[in-house]
């Protein structure tokens, strides 16, 4: 599961950090995974991608607005990931 996520997610994020509406979609997309995820170790490995994405984000976010808007969705991607599956 870590090299799919990688694969899926590594080379979007590094592209995207500059663009809120990408980080913001990337988190939201983690969430929406989050909620079919059964093993304990398979969240994880999308938390450590969400910290990164969030981190680049709000790096790269200039606006206190925009940096609010990051810290939201990777609130709700982070309670997605430790709520367990539906």
């Amino acid at each position: 599961y870590e090299g799919i996520a990688a694969a899926a997610l590594k080379q979007i994020r590094q592209y995207g950090r500059g663009s809120i509406a990408v980080v913001t979609r990337m988190l939201d997309m983690i969430s929406r995974v989050a909620l079919e995820l059964n093993r304990p170790e398979d969240r994880a490995v999308l938390l450590d991608h969400a910290q990164a994405i969030r981190d680049d984000g709000l790096a790269a976010a200039k606006n206190e607005g925009d940096q609010r808007d990051i810290k939201e969705v990777f609130e709700r991607a982070r309670r997605a990931l430790q709520s367990g599956p539906r």
